[in-house]
C-alpha cells in the first residue's frame, strides 16, 4: 500500500535584486493550489515567507523542518527546488531528512523528487546550480565595485544628499547631489559647526524646520531622515571628498558636502550620546599671569567669530581677569591673545644677544677662568708646602728637646699639641677656601648666555610648555594692567636687558670697532670680571 504524503505548500521570494523577475507569492500559491486539485494532493498548510535563501537562517523554513522532525508531515510542494534552498546547509538538511524518512517527497509543477538515489542527487544538483548562480553574480557584483572604486566612483547606492546619475552607461554611474536636500544637510552641519547644536538639535531643525524627507520609492521613503542616518552622514568619509571600499579608502571624483577641516572638527565634537564634548582647550600663559588691580589669575577663553567665512578662522582668543575676588570689583579690560604674544616676544627680544656678542662674552670668561685657576692652583701649592715645613719644624724641635734633656715635660707636650693644631686648622681653612672657590663659574655665563642667544627662536618654535618654561625662566611675577603686561625679570637677564654690560654710548657702530656692536671700551676701574654671577 502506498504511503500516504502530506504535503507543505512552501512559496518564497526572494528580497535580493536578482530575483525580481521571479514570480509573487501570490501567484505561485495560486499555481501550485490549482495543481494540487488537478492531481489530488492533500495540503496539510501552507507556508510563505519574503527571504531570501543565499544564507541560513530564514524563519518559516526553519518551523518546516522542525515541522518534517515531529512528522506533522512529509511532503513538500514548491514552485522551484530553488525556493526551497540557495545554499549547502539548507540543500543539506533537506536530503538528510529525505535519508531518515521525514520527507518522502519534494514535488514540484515539473519535476518530483522521491526518496532514491537519483532524484536525491538531481535535487542536490539542482539547489547547488542555484548556488552556483548566486556565487558567479556575487562575483561580477564585486568585480565592479572594485573597477568604479578604482575609477574614483562610490560602489553602491548614492548616500543621503546625492542621487546616482546613470547617464555615462552601466557601471559608470557617479553620486551627484541631490538638488532637494544636498544644502538642506549642509546648513544642519553648519548648526554644529558653527552655532554648537548638540546632533539631536541638529537633525530635529532638519526635519522639522527645514522640511527634509528621505526620497520616495515604491515601498518606503517620504519620510524624516533617521538618528542612524544622520550620525552615518557625520562619520562617513565619503561627504568630505574621499571613497572607502573594503578597507581601502582614496579621493574620489564626487562633490563633497565639507571640507576635510569641517569634518575633522565635527569628529572631535561628537560625545558618546550625540553631545559636543566639552572642549578642553590649553592655552599658552593661563596659570602664569595674574591680575594687576585684585591679584586673581588670567584665564582665557575661545569666542566664534561671526565674521568667519571659512572653518580655519572661526575663532579667536582672549585673556581676561577671572574676577574671583569678591571683595574687589575688579575693572581691568581683556588682551587679545595676538597682543599679549607681541608683548611677550618684545620682552624675548630685549633679552636676546646676537651671536657675535656671546662669543665674545664667552671667550673673555673662559680667559678669566682659566686666570683664576692658576691662581687658585699656586695658592694650594703653597699651602701644601706650608703644611710639610709646619711638620718639618716641630719634628727638629722634637728631636733638639730630646738631645738637651733626654725626655719631654707636660708643658712641651702641651705646647707641640696646642702649636700643631692650630697651625693645621689654619692651613686647612684656606685649602678649603680656595679649593671650593668659584670666581666666574664659568659654567653657568655659558649656561646664561646660550640660552639668552637661543632664547628667541625657541620661543617662536616651541609648544606650550616650552614658552611657558622660558617665561618661568627669565622672571616671576607676571601681572597684567591696563592690558600692559610687567614681568619682574631675574637679575641676569636685567642686566642683560638694561645694558650693564655695555653702560656707554656707542660711537656710532663703527664695524672695525675693538668690541662687538661698536660698544666702546670697559671703564678703566672695572677690574672685576665681566659677569660675576655669585650674587644672581
Amino acid at each position: 500500500m502506498e504511503e500516504k504524503i502530506n504535503y507543505i505548500l512552501y512559496a518564497r521570494k526572494s528580497s535580493e535584486q536578482e530575483e525580481k523577475q521571479a514570480a509573487s507569492i501570490e501567484s505561485q500559491i495560486a499555481e501550485l493550489s490549482v495543481l494540487s486539485k488537478k492531481i489530488g494532493l492533500h495540503i496539510c498548510d501552507t507556508l510563505q515567507e519574503s527571504h531570501t535563501a543565499k544564507k541560513p537562517g530564514r524563519p518559516v523554513f526553519n518551523d518546516m523542518i522542525k515541522g518534517f522532525e515531529h512528522n506533522k508531515a512529509n511532503g513538500i510542494l514548491t514552485w522551484n527546488a530553488n525556493r526551497l534552498s540557495r545554499n549547502s546547509v539548507d540543500t543539506g538538511m533537506l536530503v538528510y531528512l529525505m535519508d531518515s524518512g521525514k520527507i518522502a517527497e519534494i514535488r514540484t509543477p515539473n519535476q518530483v523528487f522521491k526518496n532514491t538515489p537519483n532524484d536525491k542527487f538531481l535535487f542536490s544538483m539542482i539547489c547547488n546550480q542555484a548556488k552556483l548562480e548566486n556565487d558567479n553574480k556575487s562575483e561580477d557584483i564585486l568585480r565592479g565595485y572594485r573597477q568604479k572604486f578604482e575609477r574614483g566612483l562610490r560602489p553602491g547606492s548614492a548616500p543621503a544628499g546625492y542621487i546616482n546619475d546613470g547617464s555615462r552607461g552601466e557601471g559608470l554611474s557617479e553620486s551627484i547631489p541631490d538638488p532637494e536636500r544636498f544644502n538642506l544637510i549642509r546648513k544642519s552641519l553648519e548648526l554644529i559647526l558653527y552655532d554648537k547644536y548638540e546632533v539631536r538639535q541638529a537633525l530635529e531643525t532638519l526635519n522639522n524646520e527645514y522640511g527634509y524627507r528621505t526620497p520616495r520609492t515604491k515601498k518606503m521613503g517620504g519620510g524624516p531622515m533617521s538618528r542612524s542616518t544622520f550620525y552615518r552622514i557625520l562619520t562617513d568619509p565619503f561627504y568630505y571628498g574621499m571613497i572607502k571600499h573594503r578597507g581601502s579608502i582614496k579621493q574620489g571624483h564626487h562633490i563633497s558636502l565639507i571640507t576635510p577641516e569641517e569634518f575633522d572638527y565635527i569628529q572631535d565634537a561628537l560625545g558618546s550620546k550625540g553631545k559636543p564634548r566639552k572642549q578642553k582647550h590649553d592655552f599658552d600663559f593661563t596659570g602664569l599671569i595674574q591680575c594687576g588691580e585684585c591679584g586673581c589669575s588670567i584665564t582665557a577663553e575661545e569666542h566664534r567669530n561671526r565674521h568667519a567665512t571659512r572653518i580655519k578662522t572661526p575663532y579667536y582668543t582672549y585673556y581676561r581677569c577671572t574676577r574671583k575676588n569678591k571683595a574687589i570689583k575688579c575693572s581691568q579690560p581683556y588682551i587679545v591673545a595676538k597682543e599679549l604674544d607681541r608683548q611677550l616676544l618684545e620682552t624675548i627680544n630685549s633679552i636676546t644677544i646676537s651671536d657675535k656678542f656671546k662669543e665674545w662674552v664667552l671667550k673673555y670668561a673662559r680667559e678669566h677662568n682659566n686666570q683664576e685657576i692658576k691662581t687658585q692652583t699656586e695658592i694650594l701649592k703653597g699651602l701644601q708646602q706650608r703644611r710639610q715645613s709646619n711638620k718639618k719644624k716641630m719634628d727638629n724641635l722634637k728631636r733638639q728637646i730630646l738631645e738637651d734633656n733626654g725626655f719631654f715635660t707636660s708643658e712641651d707636650c702641651e705646647k707641640f699639641s696646642k702649636e700643631t693644631i692650630q697651625e693645621e686648622q689654619e692651613i686647612t681653612t684656606l685649602e678649603n677656601k680656595w679649593r671650593d672657590k668659584e670666581y666666574c663659574q664659568l659654567e653657568l655665563v655659558e649656561e646664561l648666555f646660550n640660552f639668552s642667544y637661543y632664547t628667541k627662536i625657541k620661543f617662536e618654535t616651541g609648544n606650550m610648555e616650552t614658552k611657558k618654561q622660558i617665561l618661568k625662566t627669565i622672571g616671576s611675577n607676571f601681572t597684567l594692567t591696563n592690558k600692559k603686561l610687567d614681568i619682574i625679570l631675574k637679575k641676569p637677564f636685567l642686566i642683560i636687558q638694561k645694558r650693564h654690560i655695555y653702560p656707554y654710548k656707542r660711537r656710532g657702530g663703527d664695524s672695525n670697532s675693538r668690541y662687538p656692536c661698536g660698544y666702546t671700551a670697559f671703564p678703566r676701574r672695572r677690574t672685576r670680571p665681566l659677569c660675576d654671577l655669585s650674587n644672581c
